[in-house]
């Protein structure tokens, strides 16, 4: 199988794309992925459905095998997490499927996980403390990544600031740590927003002056010509997200699922660039953009205390 064919069949092992995600998350142009997926579904490899004007396409279905079990990991649209296509390869080899969910904002993440709609969470570190502290059945598991958090803003600045963020994320965190460092004004408004989406139509019409949001956003943005005021990096060692558990999950799974986590996070650490286009496909984001995003993040190895309670002592 060519690389080309290598490319969209990775993308489509996480689910259903659109044909022009497909185009976007591998790099090569329109007409040679539209060569391939014609020659993939002569070969019955893949299937294509017209939705609109573009078409949904999908893995056909591989002979049944015999599997030990399901999970099910949440994650936000974010550059992440790309270390997860190899940790569904990791699971995969131990005998358990793994389905990814990719949501806008890490509340909702957190809303299905103590749910038990969701086994496994990836989200802000004081929002999984949060729920944590609300007696949700959840487990802090692992580090899943830091820096990626910078503040946004346009040309103009004023003295106490119209500022939007996400709730409870590290975004927010970073605000508030910005405010207290002296490199910001007090806020003059703080908002709330859903998405990321909707925090840059915030900055572009003017009713925030400046966002706190995460990567690939924050890179989408300098290149729009907006400025980056500061990132988390600036104000020392820190975590972005965490993995955690839902508290009903037997100690096996988590077991291997965590064995699987850091496994997948020494392959991504070794060679990065083998799995940002399969990930950008999973995120719905364009692969050129999210190779220069990634670079933003660092992985730590263990989970500290002392460092979350520095963090969230920074805040105020």
């Amino acid at each position: 199988m060519g690389s080309v064919e290598q490319s969209v069949v990775e993308a489509l092992k996480f689910g259903e794309a659109y044909q022009a995600d497909l185009v976007r998350a591998t790099g090569f142009s329109k007409s040679r992925v539209s060569e391939v997926l014609t020659k993939l579904e002569r070969d019955g490899v893949i299937g294509r459905t017209h939705v609109g004007k573009n078409y949904v396409v999908y893995l056909k279905s591989p002979p049944p095998e015999r599997r030990q079990g399901k999970v099910t990991l949440g994650i936000i649209r974010s550059a992440e997490y790309p270390y997860v296509v190899p940790l569904k390869k990791r699971l995969y080899e131990k005998g358990i499927d793994l389905e990814i969910k990719v949501y806008d904002n890490g509340i909702d993440v957190m809303k299905e996980l103590s749910m038990g709609k969701l086994d496994f969470g990836i989200s802000p570190m004081v929002m999984q403390l949060f729920f944590y502290f609300l007696e949700s059945p959840i487990k802090i598991i692992a580090p899943a990544g830091a820096g990626g958090a910078s503040i946004v803003s346009g040309k103009y600045l004023s003295e106490h600031p119209r500022v939007a963020s996400t709730k409870l994320s590290t975004m927010e965190l970073l605000v508030r740590t910005t405010v207290s460092g002296a490199i910001m004004g007090e806020v003059g408004n703080m908002s709330y927003a859903r998405s990321p989406e909707s925090l840059v139509k915030m900055l572009e019409e003017g009713r925030a002056e400046a966002i706190g949001i995460w990567e690939p956003y924050v890179t989408m943005l300098t290149e729009m010509g907006f400025h980056k005021l500061t990132d988390y990096s600036d104000f020392g060692e820190h975590y972005c997200c965490t993995l955690a558990s839902h508290s009903s999950l037997p100690e096996k799974t988590v077991s291997a699922v965590v064995s699987a986590f850091r496994d997948a996070l020494s392959a991504y650490r070794s060679n990065p660039d083998t799995y940002l286009a399969p990930y950008s496909a999973l995120i719905g984001m364009p692969y050129k953009l999210v190779l220069k995003a990634a670079s933003a993040y660092t992985y730590p190895d263990d989970l500290s205390a002392s460092i979350m309670l520095r963090q969230i002592e920074q805040a105020g």
